[in-house]
């Protein structure tokens, strides 16, 4: 951010995708793999798993789970990924569908809801996603 004529703070909207914002080579594949990153996340918080149980069942490392969860997810293709998701019970779905123009064209993620063990109802995958890393936003604050 930078600071305007009168010493206000500017900022610019922000397309959806913070990966494109930032010019990010392959912004698109980021930001998938983000939104699988958190339904993973989710999924883990959801069924109160610990690391080490969730590395048991996905193969990975402890370590390497952590990682994954603080958002080292580059070295992961779209396959291993849904892999992970597939080893925490959990069905992938790949879609295609028409475009309006070739210029409109993209790769979106379309996560299912998920039945909240609180009440039995079915909630939306959004929120699952902002839910997933509160934890880690407590961590931030205490460091």
């Amino acid at each position: 951010m930078r600071r305007g004529d009168k010493g206000r703070i500017k900022s610019t909207k922000s397309s959806g995708n913070v990966f494109a914002d930032l010019g990010l080579p392959n912004a698109d594949e980021h930001l998938i793999k983000a939104e699988i990153v958190l339904a993973i996340a989710a999924l883990i918080k959801s069924r109160g798993l610990t690391q080490a149980e969730v590395s048991k069942l996905i193969g990975l490392a402890q370590p390497d789970v952590s990682k994954l969860l603080r958002g080292h997810f580059a070295g992961y293709s779209y396959e291993r990924l849904s892999g992970f998701l597939n080893a925490l019970g959990e069905n992938v779905k790949i879609a295609v569908s028409p475009a309006k123009s070739r210029k409109r064209a993209r790769v979106e993620l379309e996560l299912a809801g998920q039945e909240d063990p609180t009440n039995g109802r079915l909630r939306p995958a959004n929120a699952r996603q902002r839910e997933a890393f509160q934890p880690f936003k407590d961590l931030e604050r205490t460091r």
